[in-house]
């Protein structure tokens, strides 16, 4: 059985980056139904999709940086079994 190739990590996460503003932007545009193009929309879900995942980032570079985040997400956050 052949050793599988190491994955780079930044890659796989700007796939995924790259996926999630893709499912942002048509979930958008399904739900207003209106004139609106997906090249309009989806530059702003580039942008909220690479804020949110900063914090994933932030762990393959940093992982007491990506730890202080967490914590400081999670006491913002404080009600229990509810993360929004």
């Amino acid at each position: 059985m052949p050793i599988p190739s190491p994955i780079d990590l930044e890659k796989l996460l700007r796939f995924f980056q790259g996926v999630y503003a893709h499912a942002l932007a048509l979930q958008d545009l399904i739900q207003t139904q209106d004139d609106r193009q997906y090249v309009d929309v989806r530059g702003k879900y580039d942008s909220q999709a690479e804020r949110e995942f900063a914090l994933f980032y932030l762990a393959l570079n940093d992982r007491e940086a990506f730890a202080v985040a967490v914590k400081a997400f999670l006491e913002a956050h404080q009600e229990p079994g509810k993360i929004q």
